[in-house]
């Protein structure tokens, strides 16, 4: 295999939502032995000038092979637009339209790895002149525990809400008096956590307070991106999203709410998660259930074995050894 690096938007990067992708690069940069390197604020910056200017690449010297995560599919070109250069993209929710705007942007780049499924078997419809190889995303080793659990609330909503389970929750909390939940909602123009009783939940914005709340929980819910309202946001794709892999490990009941494609049979989500998908009364049901029974510990580490970094790290050597 050739040289290869790990090129990390670390150094000038602090959101959340990166905080995974830099343990998913620590990890796969000591599977593969290789080096981590930290794109510059300055580079960051010309690539977002260069973005509004018609050039969709320019000549960049790099001296190994580099991946890249990208966490949004680009339509723009950058210098990252290289021929040394192997995007990983995360987020992609581009229109069919977009399509042609996406190959200029990835023009001269040999390879490109593409998270969801359901996206790689698009791009493969539209023939696009660029190699694409689906390399899933995953869930960090150290996520992964066998200790007991001790369950303190029924359900926890970490993120990103759906409306649907939403409603379906209150609705719930409102006929069942010793049920506790957490959630989180807007107050006052701001995105805060609150529990049943109405009171604001203040913890740190940080993976690990995020996972231990997680952890609390019976039952959590889990929707594609691009359902109940979020079509529009999503053109309709609908990726799972490492958050469903997080339930897994935090030892929660799933219950679900997504359109049946590639992505979803990739990671077994008509097994793994109980689909909410016929009203009201068929959230009661099935939340009623889920309080009352455990989850299969041996089912659930099983399949999280399949997916773990080190896992995926092992898949990437094998598509770079066909570079």
């Amino acid at each position: 295999m050739y040289n290869l690096c790990i090129i990390s938007e670390r150094d000038y990067q602090t959101h959340f939502a990166m905080q995974i992708v830099y343990e998913w690069e620590d990890i796969i940069s000591r599977g593969l032995k290789t080096s981590i390197v930290c794109e510059s604020s300055i580079q960051n910056i010309f690539n977002k000038i260069m973005r509004r200017t018609p050039f969709h690449s320019i000549p960049v010297s790099y001296h190994c092979k580099c991946i890249r995560f990208e966490l949004v599919a680009a339509t723009h070109g950058d210098t990252f637009n290289n021929e040394h250069i192997i995007p990983w993209i995360i987020d992609y929710y581009l229109s069919d339209m977009q399509i042609g705007q996406f190959v200029k942007a990835h023009s001269h780049n040999k390879l490109i790895l593409v998270s969801s499924k359901e996206v790689d078997e698009r791009l493969t419809q539209w023939n696009i002149p660029i190699r694409h190889v689906h390399l899933p995303l995953s869930l960090p080793d150290s996520y992964i525990t066998n200790k007991t659990i001790e369950k303190e609330f029924d359900v926890i909503v970490m993120g990103r809400q759906n409306p649907v389970f939403a409603q379906w929750l209150k609705r719930y909390a409102s006929t069942h008096d010793s049920f506790k939940f957490i959630i989180r909602e807007e107050r006052d123009g701001k995105l805060v956590y609150v529990d049943n009783r109405g009171e604001t939940i203040d913890f740190p914005d940080d993976r690990t307070t995020y996972l231990e709340m997680l952890r609390k929980a019976k039952v959590s819910f889990y929707s594609t991106p691009g359902m109940d309202g979020g079509e529009k946001r999503t053109n309709g794709l609908n990726q799972v999203t490492p958050r469903f892999l997080e339930m897994i490990a935090c030892g929660c009941h799933v219950l679900s709410r997504y359109k049946k494609n590639a992505d979803t049979e990739y990671y077994e989500m008509e097994r793994m998660s109980i689909l909410v998908d016929n009203g009201y009364e068929d959230f009661e049901n099935k939340l009623d259930y889920a309080l009352t029974h455990d989850v299969d510990r041996e089912r659930y580490s099983a399949y999280l074995d399949k997916h773990k970094t080190t896992v995926v790290a092992k898949q990437l050597m094998d598509i770079l050894s066909l570079e």
